[in-house]
């Protein structure tokens, strides 16, 4: 029933579809990609083997009665060896454990407790979009009426949006690059020739000499200056930056016990590992950990 329907299991028309199959003297009914949970486009889903409630609030049986009823068999169309990664099944088969929200942060963002499951629609729009975690799910408590541009943004912005940097290069790198290409040639080097350091130095001084004598209108005085502007217009272009990993681990003695350790044991020192993340968490937040608020991120604090 793919062609027919793709992920849209209309109850309706799936009864339709039965009647006219057996008319025409079909003796197998297959339901299609899309009746598992989260499985509403090709990007999800794949891997949670189960029924999808909010499309089968009454599971399958009552449509394996029917098809049965016409005298028909019921497949079930699955693929065991594909999962997305955006399903539950995935990160736990790669032997990960589904991350939780934890850190005193927590208390600004309405909506989510510690220990809440990180899903990867929140991942999305917060690390992806700097949103709110759950800001689809808060412009659909939204009503028609209240869909204007303050609630929209009171809804789903958390902080100030992500900057976006062009990503071109400079164009002090760009006249550098082509000039020594220019003299690659006149020499009858390939273009993907090494170049030798004395050129690339030679092009990237003449060239500074250029972009400080149009930015001060004058040369430069001396090496110092030349030096200064190089290293200006060769700074890598500023990027957005969503976050940064911290990463908890026990000495390699701790991992080993926990490692060769009866369950028992095992489990302590689990717990243990666990306090102990939770206090170094709370030091960094209280003495280390800040972030910059305000226009241009002036401003600090914890």
């Amino acid at each position: 029933m793919w062609e027919a329907l793709y992920f849209d299991h209309d109850l309706a028309q799936l009864q339709e579809l039965a009647d006219l199959a057996r008319s025409v003297g079909v003796e197998r009914y297959v339901l299609d990609d899309g009746w598992f949970r989260g499985r509403r486009d090709e990007d999800a889903g794949r891997g949670d083997w189960w029924v999808d409630e909010q499309v089968w609030p009454n599971g399958l049986g009552p449509r394996a009665d029917y098809v049965r009823s016409l005298g028909m068999q019921l497949g079930l169309w699955f693929e065991p060896e594909m999962v997305n990664p955006d399903s539950e099944l995935y990160p736990t088969e790669r032997g990960e454990t589904p991350g939780a929200w934890i850190g005193s942060g927590l208390a600004g963002i309405d909506g989510l407790n510690a220990g809440d499951a990180v899903t990867a629609e929140q991942m999305r729009a917060l690390f992806g979009a700097g949103m709110h975690p759950l800001a689809a799910t808060r412009l659909e408590q939204l009503e028609a009426a209240d869909l204007t541009d303050t609630n929209i943004k009171r809804a789903t912005q958390l902080g100030a949006p992500f900057k976006v940097y062009a990503g071109d290069p400079s164009r002090f790198r760009v006249e550098v690059a082509q000039r020594i290409a220019t003299r690659q040639a006149a020499v009858g080097q390939l273009a993907d020739e090494s170049v030798l350091a004395a050129l690339r130095a030679q092009v990237r001084t003449e060239v500074a000499r250029e972009f400080f004598r149009a930015e001060h209108g004058r040369d430069p005085i001396d090496a110092r200056e030349i030096a200064a502007i190089i290293a200006k217009l060769s700074r890598p272009r500023s990027q957005t930056v969503a976050s940064y990993d911290l990463t908890f681990s026990p000495v390699k003695s701790v991992s080993t016990l926990w490692a060769v350790a009866n369950s028992q044991v095992a489990a302590q020192i689990e717990r243990a590992h666990q306090a102990a993340v939770q206090d170094a968490l709370s030091f960094i937040e209280r003495h280390a950990l800040f972030t910059r608020q305000g226009r241009n991120g002036c401003g600090r604090s914890m």
